[in-house]
């Protein structure tokens, strides 16, 4: 406890809600299979995006908890940017995608 309290440092827990919906591009893949301890386990992609739905601090104990949900995408984005294009959040959608 002395080393959070001096250099304030925090254990920190992600909890993530994968969401994910027909035609979206998964951003992860589960692994669970190949876990050594046959946990529920997803790995995460590049280019995945999330929005940050709680935090949850404990500053006696040095503790945080936050709360993620996944943001979708159709597209690879990856090769979009690599044709200049920006990308940008649709609200309408929840997902990110190039900007047309």
């Amino acid at each position: 406890m002395q080393l959070f309290k001096t250099k304030l440092l925090f254990s920190v827990l992600f909890t993530i809600k994968n969401i994910w919906k027909k035609k979206w591009i998964s951003n992860g893949i589960n692994i669970q299979n190949e876990s050594v301890y046959k946990e529920k386990e997803i790995l995460y992609l590049p280019f995945s995006f999330y929005y940050v739905s709680d935090i949850k601090l404990d500053l006696q104990n040095y503790t945080a908890d936050i709360f993620l949900e996944t943001i979708g995408k159709k597209q690879i984005l990856e090769e979009e940017i690599k044709k200049g294009k920006e990308i940008i959040y649709n609200e309408k959608e929840k997902i990110v995608e190039a900007k047309k």
